[in-house]
Formats: C-alpha cells, sequence, structure tokens
C-alpha cells in the first residue's frame, strides 16, 4: 500500500490538466489477507497514447495540429514534476501511460514507479533505487550499470522516445 500511497503523492500535490487526477483512495483488506488499495482516477475516454496513435479509425482525425497538442499536454505534464520540492522522477514515461481524454488532452499518469530525485532520498531510505521503468523507453545509462539511478534526464530521455511514437505513430524500436 506504500507503493500506491507513492503513486498517488504527485497527482495529489499539482493540479493539473496535464495530470490524471486523484478522486479517491481507498484501503479495503482483501478476502487473501493483503492490503488492497485502489486509486479512483479520472477515465480518459479515448486510452493511451500508444493505442490511440496505431487506430485506424483515429488516423483522419491525428492531424499535425492536434498532435501538436498532444505533444505539448504530455509536456505541460511532465514539467509539473521537477517543479515539487523535491523534485519527483516519473521513471516509467511511455505512451501507455499518457492518457487521452474524450477532448484529445493528454494527460501523464502511472506514478507507480514515481520517486524522489536522488539528492533528495536519505541513504537510509526504504525507497526503490532500481531502474524500474520500461526497456524501449529507458535511457541507456540505466541498462548498462547498476549503479545508476533515474534522474530528470532520465526522464527527458524517455520523453524524446515518446516523441518518437507520436511522430511515427509507432511503437519504438520496431
Amino acid at each position: 500500500s506504500l507503493r500506491y500511497a507513492t503513486q498517488a503523492a504527485p497527482m495529489l500535490i499539482f493540479r493539473s490538466t496535464s495530470l490524471t487526477p486523484i478522486f479517491a483512495l481507498a484501503t479495503l483488506v482483501a478476502v487473501i489477507e493483503a492490503d488492497f488499495v485502489g486509486l479512483v482516477t479520472e477515465f480518459c475516454f479515448e486510452g493511451n497514447v500508444s493505442d490511440v496513435l496505431v487506430k485506424p479509425e483515429n488516423q483522419a482525425h491525428l492531424q499535425a495540429p492536434l498532435i501538436n497538442r498532444m505533444i505539448m499536454d504530455t509536456c505541460r505534464g511532465m514539467s509539473f514534476l521537477p517543479l515539487h520540492k523535491p523534485p519527483i522522477i516519473h521513471r516509467d514515461l511511455k505512451g501507455q501511460n499518457i492518457l487521452v481524454d474524450d477532448n484529445w488532452h493528454c494527460k501523464v499518469a502511472d506514478f507507480g514507479l514515481s520517486q524522489l530525485e536522488k539528492e533528495f532520498i536519505p541513504d537510509d531510505s526504504i525507497v526503490n533505487r532500481q531502474q524500474g521503468g520500461t526497456v524501449l523507453w529507458a535511457a541507456p545509462e540505466l541498462l548498462t550499470s547498476e549503479q545508476e539511478v533515474a534522474t530528470e534526464a532520465s526522464d527527458v530521455y524517455s520523453f524524446g522516445v515518446v516523441l518518437f511514437e507520436f511522430l511515427y505513430r509507432e511503437t519504438p524500436y520496431q
């Protein structure tokens, strides 16, 4: 349940049209005696960017002005994270974690792997220092060294891969 509270933190702090808002955080004890935490967020009717970009029925609608606006929505969502004190690293930015509402606005979602920027994490912290994220969107240095931790720069790299998704309308490296 600590993981889901961590996921909820950035979305509870920021009120932005470019981050998925959390409407409720519910905790239950499940039948199998495991903690269950549920997040109630805005329903984004169109789904995620990765799916939206490849659906044949969307192609006529997805012209340059709309793609540009969707990219800017994503930029605005990601720009809130380093402004937080201490800064927050998303660690799993990808098209599947950017949701599209019924007005075709993008909202950054899924903060399940997010963490505070390295310099703000105490050495004895229980915060997960693993690289996390999805390999195709991860910065190369996170894949080649166990010593590296995700930073704002690795989120910027992931955003560059997301731009590839937007512009080419396909999964990277396919």
